[in-house]
């Protein structure tokens, strides 16, 4: 099976009056607290990730590795994830937080199943 590139990435970083970055794209790891690092926002385009209404799973899957991969320059998820939580240990629970209220901007299972098996 042929796996799917993204057409375009983006890393949409908070900046301050002036224009400047307020945190590093090279650096994904959020420090608690940290209002800059935790508005950055990663943004995928490609046309290719819907069909009509409906999400490629498929499509979804590749372009939430391609983004992880991007945002920690590190060659496979399990180090992508090592790097974004580096304290998280095996019988640890991470939430995902979905969004149900909005159906115009509701969580897609796709997305969401994508995350789980990332």
């Amino acid at each position: 099976m042929d796996a799917l590139e993204p057409k375009a990435i983006r890393v949409l970083l908070p900046r301050d009056d002036e224009g400047k970055a307020l945190c590093s794209a090279q650096d994904p790891r959020v420090t608690p607290g940290n209002a800059a690092q935790a508005g950055r926002v990663l943004e995928v385009f490609d046309p290719g990730l819907t069909s009509g209404n409906q999400v490629v799973a498929e499509a979804a899957a590749t372009a939430l590795q391609t983004l992880l991969l991007a945002i920690t320059g590190k060659p496979d998820l399990q180090a992508a994830w090592k790097q974004l939580i580096p304290d998280l240990r095996p019988n640890q629970v991470v939430g995902i937080k979905v969004n149900t209220l909005n159906p115009q901007v509701a969580s897609r299972p796709e997305v969401v199943r994508a995350l789980v098996e990332s």
